[in-house]
């Protein structure tokens, strides 16, 4: 790559958290980035140019490699003038470092995307347990409440039938007489009472009866 389009190359996206240069002796050399949001790239490409260093390496946060490239030497004036062989082999390699950086950015796009479409499935997964044990549990209200319905109503009509039978029972007890005519009179207004209707009357003499003698 050349020096002239270095800086360009540095803050493309993604942008890198950390970049190393290699020196011709193999070292790497980490060159820092400002935090001057302005002047940072330009910052970091004079520092890569003054570090003579043959290749740059980008990095991010985790330390997983964005792209690298050769960093290409001034050529002497006179140096391959006249070669066009030479001239057409280094654009070659030229567009080889271009489209294998660019391939090592797409590679990291497609496993940030692989990443983050993962969280999301298990987010939604956890989204979907949850629904479903929400849905469980008001199920399980619902028939708790049924059956607390349906048992109360079978000891209300348990009772209404204990209270019927009570009645009838005693309606045959004040309807059942010994014939002395003892209580009669009132055993004949409970029986009224529990019939709902009047008490009954007592008969008329008979005409022609005789009064009693003064």
């Amino acid at each position: 790559m050349k020096r002239a389009s270095l800086r360009a190359w540095l803050r493309r996206e993604p942008v890198p958290e950390k970049v190393k240069v290699r020196l011709e002796d193999g070292e790497e050399k980490e060159i820092h980035i400002p935090g001057d949001v302005r002047n940072r790239w330009k910052t970091v490409e004079a520092s890569v140019n003054a570090s003579n260093g043959v290749a740059v390496s980008l990095y991010d946060k985790k330390g997983v490699l964005l792209r690298a490239q050769d960093l290409e030497r001034e050529p002497d004036e006179d140096e391959d003038a006249g070669d066009p062989v030479a001239k057409a082999d280094k654009a070659r390699s030229r567009d080889m470092k271009e489209w294998t950086g660019m391939l090592q950015a797409v590679m990291h796009e497609q496993n940030t995307s692989f990443d983050k479409g993962v969280a999301a499935a298990a987010q939604s997964q956890d989204s979907l347990v949850q629904l479903v044990d929400s849905m469980a549990a008001h199920f399980a209200a619902a028939l708790t409440n049924i059956h607390n319905i349906v048992a109360n109503q079978a000891i209300l009509q348990q009772q209404h039938a204990e209270q019927s039978a009570r009645q009838t029972q005693l309606i045959a007890e004040l309807s059942s007489g010994d014939g002395s005519g003892k209580d009669d009179g009132i055993k004949q207004l409970l029986l009224a009472s529990l019939l709902g209707g009047r008490a009954p009357q007592a008969p008329a003499a008979p005409n022609g009866s005789k009064k009693d003698k003064s």
